[in-house]
Protein backbone atom coordinates (compact mmCIF):
# COMPACT_ATOMS: atom_id res chain seq x y z
CA UNK A 1 0.00 0.00 0.00
CA UNK A 2 2.14 2.79 -1.30
CA UNK A 3 1.91 5.86 0.85
CA UNK A 4 0.72 4.19 4.03
CA UNK A 5 2.52 6.15 6.73
CA UNK A 6 2.85 6.12 10.50
CA UNK A 7 -0.37 7.57 11.90
CA UNK A 8 -2.51 6.34 9.00
CA UNK A 9 -5.05 4.80 11.37
CA UNK A 10 -5.76 8.28 12.71
CA UNK A 11 -5.95 9.91 9.27
CA UNK A 12 -2.30 10.87 8.63
CA UNK A 13 -1.52 11.03 4.93
CA UNK A 14 -4.19 9.21 2.98
CA UNK A 15 -4.36 6.66 5.77
CA UNK A 16 -8.05 5.94 6.15
CA UNK A 17 -8.52 5.67 2.39
CA UNK A 18 -5.63 3.20 2.11
CA UNK A 19 -6.79 1.19 5.11
CA UNK A 20 -10.33 0.97 3.74
CA UNK A 21 -8.94 -0.50 0.51
CA UNK A 22 -7.26 -3.25 2.53
CA UNK A 23 -10.56 -4.27 4.08
CA UNK A 24 -11.81 -5.25 0.62
CA UNK A 25 -8.78 -7.53 0.01
CA UNK A 26 -8.47 -11.23 0.77
CA UNK A 27 -4.78 -10.96 1.61
CA UNK A 28 -1.84 -8.59 1.68
CA UNK A 29 1.41 -8.70 -0.30
CA UNK A 30 3.75 -6.48 1.69
CA UNK A 31 6.60 -5.10 -0.42
CA UNK A 32 9.30 -3.33 1.54
CA UNK A 33 12.36 -1.52 0.26
CA UNK A 34 15.80 -2.67 1.37
CA UNK A 35 18.11 -0.64 -0.85
CA UNK A 36 19.61 2.85 -0.75
CA UNK A 37 19.10 5.22 -3.66
CA UNK A 38 19.65 8.98 -3.37
CA UNK A 39 17.12 9.55 -6.17
CA UNK A 40 14.30 7.83 -4.25
CA UNK A 41 13.23 9.61 -1.08
CA UNK A 42 11.99 7.50 1.81
CA UNK A 43 9.08 8.93 3.80
CA UNK A 44 10.87 8.18 7.11
CA UNK A 45 14.17 9.67 5.89
CA UNK A 46 16.14 6.42 5.85
CA UNK A 47 15.81 2.87 4.58
CA UNK A 48 14.96 0.41 7.34
CA UNK A 49 12.83 -2.52 6.15
CA UNK A 50 12.23 -3.88 9.67
CA UNK A 51 10.96 -0.50 10.87
CA UNK A 52 8.78 -0.18 7.76
CA UNK A 53 7.22 -3.62 8.33
CA UNK A 54 6.58 -2.74 11.98
CA UNK A 55 4.89 0.53 10.96
CA UNK A 56 2.49 -1.34 8.67
CA UNK A 57 1.80 -3.97 11.35
CA UNK A 58 1.13 -1.24 13.91
CA UNK A 59 -1.16 0.73 11.59
CA UNK A 60 -3.22 -2.35 10.72
CA UNK A 61 -3.47 -3.32 14.39
CA UNK A 62 -4.40 0.21 15.46
CA UNK A 63 -7.14 0.32 12.83
CA UNK A 64 -8.45 -2.98 14.21
CA UNK A 65 -8.43 -1.42 17.69
CA UNK A 66 -10.65 1.37 16.36
CA UNK A 67 -13.04 -1.27 15.03
CA UNK A 68 -12.99 -3.53 18.11
CA UNK A 69 -13.81 -1.01 20.82
CA UNK A 70 -17.17 0.22 19.42
CA UNK A 71 -18.24 -3.37 18.72
CA UNK A 72 -17.52 -4.32 22.33
CA UNK A 73 -19.31 -1.21 23.62
CA UNK A 74 -22.42 -2.03 21.58
CA UNK A 75 -22.38 -5.70 22.60
CA UNK A 76 -21.87 -4.76 26.24
CA UNK A 77 -24.97 -2.54 26.18
CA UNK A 78 -27.13 -5.24 24.60
CA UNK A 79 -25.67 -8.50 25.89
CA UNK A 80 -24.34 -7.62 29.33
CA UNK A 81 -26.45 -4.71 30.57
CA UNK A 82 -29.46 -5.50 28.38
CA UNK A 83 -29.43 -9.20 29.19
CA UNK A 84 -29.51 -10.52 25.59
CA UNK A 85 -28.16 -14.01 26.19
CA UNK A 86 -27.87 -14.76 22.46
CA UNK A 87 -25.22 -12.06 22.04
CA UNK A 88 -23.28 -12.86 25.23
CA UNK A 89 -21.03 -15.44 23.47
CA UNK A 90 -20.14 -12.88 20.77
CA UNK A 91 -19.36 -10.33 23.49
CA UNK A 92 -17.06 -12.84 25.22
CA UNK A 93 -15.32 -13.62 21.92
CA UNK A 94 -14.85 -9.92 21.15
CA UNK A 95 -13.30 -9.48 24.61
CA UNK A 96 -10.86 -12.29 23.79
CA UNK A 97 -10.03 -10.62 20.47
CA UNK A 98 -9.54 -7.31 22.32
CA UNK A 99 -7.13 -8.95 24.74
CA UNK A 100 -5.09 -10.41 21.88
CA UNK A 101 -5.05 -7.34 19.59
CA UNK A 102 -5.11 -4.44 22.05
CA UNK A 103 -3.56 -5.77 25.25
CA UNK A 104 -1.07 -8.22 23.72
CA UNK A 105 -0.57 -6.00 20.61
CA UNK A 106 -0.62 -8.97 18.23
CA UNK A 107 -2.32 -9.51 14.87
CA UNK A 108 -5.41 -11.72 14.80
CA UNK A 109 -3.72 -14.10 12.36
CA UNK A 110 -0.93 -14.90 14.89
CA UNK A 111 -3.35 -16.59 17.32
CA UNK A 112 -3.59 -20.21 16.24
CA UNK A 113 -6.24 -21.62 18.57
CA UNK A 114 -9.41 -19.86 17.40
CA UNK A 115 -12.37 -22.24 17.63
CA UNK A 116 -15.21 -22.40 15.08
CA UNK A 117 -17.47 -19.93 16.91
CA UNK A 118 -14.60 -17.47 17.28
CA UNK A 119 -13.78 -17.80 13.59
CA UNK A 120 -17.42 -17.03 12.74
CA UNK A 121 -17.18 -13.79 14.75
CA UNK A 122 -13.82 -12.93 13.16
CA UNK A 123 -15.29 -13.52 9.69
CA UNK A 124 -18.21 -11.25 10.55
CA UNK A 125 -15.94 -8.31 11.30
CA UNK A 126 -13.05 -8.82 8.82
CA UNK A 127 -10.26 -7.36 10.93
CA UNK A 128 -7.27 -6.15 8.93
CA UNK A 129 -4.77 -8.17 10.99
CA UNK A 130 -6.66 -11.37 10.25
CA UNK A 131 -5.69 -11.25 6.58
CA UNK A 132 -2.87 -13.48 5.38
CA UNK A 133 0.30 -11.55 4.57
CA UNK A 134 3.19 -12.38 2.25
CA UNK A 135 6.37 -10.33 2.54
CA UNK A 136 8.43 -9.27 -0.47
CA UNK A 137 11.76 -7.46 -0.17
CA UNK A 138 12.90 -5.11 -2.91
CA UNK A 139 16.70 -5.39 -3.10
CA UNK A 140 19.14 -3.50 -5.27
CA UNK A 141 20.69 -5.23 -8.26
CA UNK A 142 24.04 -5.01 -6.43
CA UNK A 143 22.97 -7.60 -3.81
Amino acid sequence: IAGLVKGAHSGQGLGNAFLSHISACDGILHLTRAFEDDDITHIEGSVDPVRDIEIIHDELRLKDEEMILPIIDKLEKVAVRGGDKKLKPEYDIMCKIKTWVIDEKKPVRFYHDWNDKEIDVLNKHLFLTSKPMIYLVNLSEKC
